[in-house]
């Protein structure tokens, strides 16, 4: 029968003839449906016409970064329960559904080919990508689709059961997917050719709402039809329709089919059509805006924000981290506590690195999160290195929750921007370098880390490799180079005194001066027989990439000159976190005594302590966050006040 299909349950607005209904009446059931509530309704009318215009234009180009389902639950969540809009926790809630995966053949080949041209051939691959995925969104749309999710270059379209059941709806999917292939199975510009095969899948799902860390929420759907997709993806070629067994078993005698040898069948026609039903628009309520912004990255919320969405677009250098999660069970029963565990650590571990998660979805590779280093509103010349560790991290943490990780980094040049149509878009990147990310994510399996050669070569001089055998991967003519980073490994930064400083002149002289100074007062001590010398605190500070470490450099090549011993430390980004590090690698180097072991470097300590002064004992324990000793205070520490302690 007609009816609206307002994603999530059942709402008739209708009679069950394809009669349609009046806009007047169709907006009063909308209001029924989405009813403001008391909190929503008394912040409305304390807003001027222009105000409500205003935020009705901004929720309109927010919504467009995600999926109709997602729109559907805030709606009802502010009728039904508007303060979890203000405090939100994760969802999870069974569906059944027919999913459609539109992938598009081809893409492989035109991004190889365009990327020779430099940073324009990746601009025309992302417009043409645009223009065919504007062509197959359309249709999806008109067919009562909703799109989950931009999966590279494929398509994830839902078809909820609302008031249809799920044979209906499987039967919806199929037409529409050949619908697809009868009016775009083939897109062509110039001598550039696009097309794409489908696969159809039908069953329960779970539609799922987790995160939540720094705010920001991820929806994506799980469940047996995802799985479904693998064989019906893989069976198909290019121009083809492929329902799975189970999509088939609903639908048997709707379609002209065929048995393909893996169980699947082939649709080439659609016997019994049903009349397409278009989806309805939802309303934009500006109370649930709020909420929309936690599904949205900080770098296309500023776009937004500044209303620069033209301005999405740009080539950028950025590394990119696969991760496919081994060891998640997709139940009937299924429990979202321990994806929501795994995707919490994975955003505490991004976050910290400031990268940005591209998305989380499950689709035929299975369930992946794709996190990006490099791209608004965070950008850094180490952005590699962040990638790479970042990577190591996740591969502990998720060690820690019993889960396997197979983990891909790549770095090189790809075309961020927004990926889609105006309707419904996502912001995504295209190049190679994302391409082969996947690809080495799935060498890693069953579990570990894979990193191309571009990001070696960054980062080589901070962690340790191993370097494996080359392996050839689709969309690549040559074997690719692949190194394996050994976890909890870090090499110290290499200063390199013969490199030639240009400019600086004034802090070279600074320097020289300084070490001048030392060096009269160090003659003087001597002189006196004093084995004590305070010596001097330098301090070189700047931006990264100001010349910092060619400074440090010539202080070397001065403590050289003058047969001086010479120790420094170095760092990074990701140790912000840990109290007096930069002092306690300086003294444990000078104490030789950085690699020994706890109880070796504790009694290393405490003989240095004893030598310099035997009254100090009392006081070592004072010494543990400087050392990462864990010395027990002794009485008369204890009994210290504050101020006493400090000058202790």
């Amino acid at each position: 029968g007609a009816g609206s299909r307002e994603g999530g349950s059942t709402h008739s607005c209708g009679s069950a003839s394809n009669s349609g209904m009046s806009e007047s009446k169709f907006g009063i059931r909308v209001a029924e449906l989405f009813g403001k509530g008391r909190r929503g309704r008394k912040e409305e009318d304390t807003l001027t016409q222009e105000e409500r215009e205003r935020r009705v234009e901004s929720l309109r180009r927010l919504i467009a970064y995600v999926p109709r389902e997602v729109h559907f639950f805030l709606l009802r969540q502010i009728k039904k329960a508007p303060e979890r809009l203000q405090d939100p926790r994760p969802f999870c809630k069974a569906i059944d559904a027919s999913i459609l995966f539109a992938d598009v053949s081809g893409f492989t080949a035109l991004n190889e080919k365009l990327a020779k041209r430099g940073p324009s051939g990746f601009e025309e691959v992302s417009q043409h990508l645009n223009a065919y995925f504007a062509c197959l969104i359309s249709i999806a749309t008109a067919h009562g689709g909703d799109v989950l999710k931009f999966a590279g270059d494929a398509l994830i379209v839902l078809f909820p059961t609302l008031h249809e059941s799920l044979k209906v709806v499987t039967r919806r999917a199929g037409a529409c997917a050949l619908a697809m292939q009868r009016e775009h199975g083939v897109y062509t510009s110039g001598d550039l050719s696009l097309k794409c095969h489908i696969g159809v899948s039908a069953g329960q799902l779970h539609s799922v709402h987790i995160g939540g860390v720094d705010g920001r929420w991820e929806y994506l759907v799980v469940g047996d039809p995802l799985r479904q997709l693998e064989s019906a993806v893989d069976a198909g070629k290019a121009g083809d329709v492929v329902l799975s067994k189970e999509a088939h078993g609903l639908v048997k005698g709707t379609f002209v089919s065929d048995r393909l040898p893996c169980g699947d069948f082939l649709v080439t026609e659609c016997t019994d059509e049903l009349t397409p039903q278009p989806l309805t628009p939802l309303p934009l309520q500006p109370e649930i805006e709020p909420a929309v912004r936690r599904y949205l990255s900080r770098g296309v919320l500023a776009k937004l924000d500044a209303k620069q969405t033209h301005w999405l677009g740009e080539l950028r250098r950025v590394t990119v981290v696969f991760v496919n999660l081994q060891g998640i069970k997709i139940e009937t029963k299924f429990d979202p506590t321990p994806l929501d565990n795994a995707l919490k650590a994975m955003q505490r571990v991004i976050f910290r690195y400031q990268g940005m998660i591209r998305q989380l979805l499950v689709d035929d590779k299975g369930t992946v999160l794709i996190a990006v280093f490099g791209v608004p509103p965070f950008s850094h010349s180490d952005d590699a290195l962040r990638g790479a560790r970042a990577a190591l991290a996740i591969l502990q943490d998720l060690y820690k929750l019993e889960l396997l990780p197979a983990i891909g980094v790549t770095t090189g040049d790809v075309f961020c921007g927004a990926v889609g149509s105006e309707g419904r878009r996502e912001y995504a990147m295209v190049g190679d370098v994302v391409n082969l990310s996947a690809r080495l994510m799935k060498a890693a399996s069953p579990t570990g880390v894979l990193c191309d050669h571009a990001t070696y070569l960054l980062v080589g001089d901070h962690l340790i490799f191993q370097e494996l055998p080359a392996i050839t991967v689709k969309g690549k003519a040559k074997p690719q180079k692949i190194f394996r980073p050994h976890p909890h490994s870090s090499k110290r930064l290499s200063i390199l005194s013969e490199k030639a400083i240009v400019g600086r002149k004034n802090e070279q002289m600074i320097i020289r001066s300084k070490f001048e100074n030392f060096k009269a007062e160090l003659e003087e001590s001597q002189k006196r027989s004093i084995s004590f010398h305070a010596g001097g605190l330098l301090l070189v500070e700047g931006p990264t990439g100001c010349g910092k470490t060619l400074l440090i450099g010539l202080i070397k090549s001065l403590c050289a000159d003058d047969d001086l011993q010479f120790i420094h430390t170095s760092a990074s980004f990701d140790e912000n976190d840990t109290s007096y590090l930069p002092i306690r690698r300086l003294l444990l180097r000078a104490m030789q005594c950085e690699t020994l072991d706890h109880v070796t470097r504790q009694q290393q300590v405490l003989s240095l302590v004893d030598a310099a002064s035997t009254t100090w004992l009392e006081l070592v324990a004072l010494l543990n966050p400087v050392f990462g000793t864990s010395f027990e205070e002794s009485r008369f520490l204890k009994k210290l006040e504050p101020q006493d302690r400090e000058e202790a």
